[in-house]
C-alpha cells in the first residue's frame, strides 16, 4: 500500500513541476519505540479550477487519515498518521526518497528532494 503511496507522491511531484507552485508541510515525531507520526499538507496553487478530492493523492492506510486542506492561496490534502513503523513509513528506493533507520542511540533520516 505503502509503494502506491510512493507511487502517487512520484506522479505528484511531476503535476507540481508542471504546473506551478506548492505547499509541503511536514511535522513529523520519531517515537522511543522506532515509529513515526505527525502530519503532512500537500498542496497546490489555488487557481479557481482545481477540484481536488482529499485522497485524491493518497489513499488512506490504516492508522492514517486524508482530509481537504485549504488556506486563502493553497488547496490540497492533510495526511495525519500514527505510530507507523520506520519500514511503513519510508518512501522511495533505497538511493531515494525519505527512510527512517536507528543506528544504536540514533535516528537516521535519509532522503532526497530532486
Amino acid at each position: 500500500m505503502l509503494r502506491k503511496l510512493s507511487l502517487t507522491a512520484l506522479l505528484a511531484s511531476v503535476v507540481i513541476l508542471l504546473t506551478g507552485c506548492v505547499k509541503l508541510n511536514i511535522d513529523l515525531n520519531v517515537n522511543s519505540d522506532d515509529t513515526v507520526s505527525g502530519t503532512m499538507i500537500v498542496a497546490f496553487q489555488d487557481m479557481g479550477t482545481i477540484n481536488m478530492q482529499p485522497t485524491q493523492f493518497y489513499t488512506p492506510q490504516e492508522g492514517m487519515t486524508v482530509e481537504p486542506y485549504k488556506d486563502d492561496t493553497y488547496v490540497g490534502s492533510k495526511i495525519t498518521f500514527a505510530k507507523k513503523t520506520f519500514k511503513d513509513f519510508s518512501l522511495g528506493s533505497d538511493s531515494s526518497g525519505l527512510s527512517f533507520s536507528r543506528d544504536g542511540n540514533f535516528i537516521r533520516v535519509h532522503g532526497l528532494i530532486a
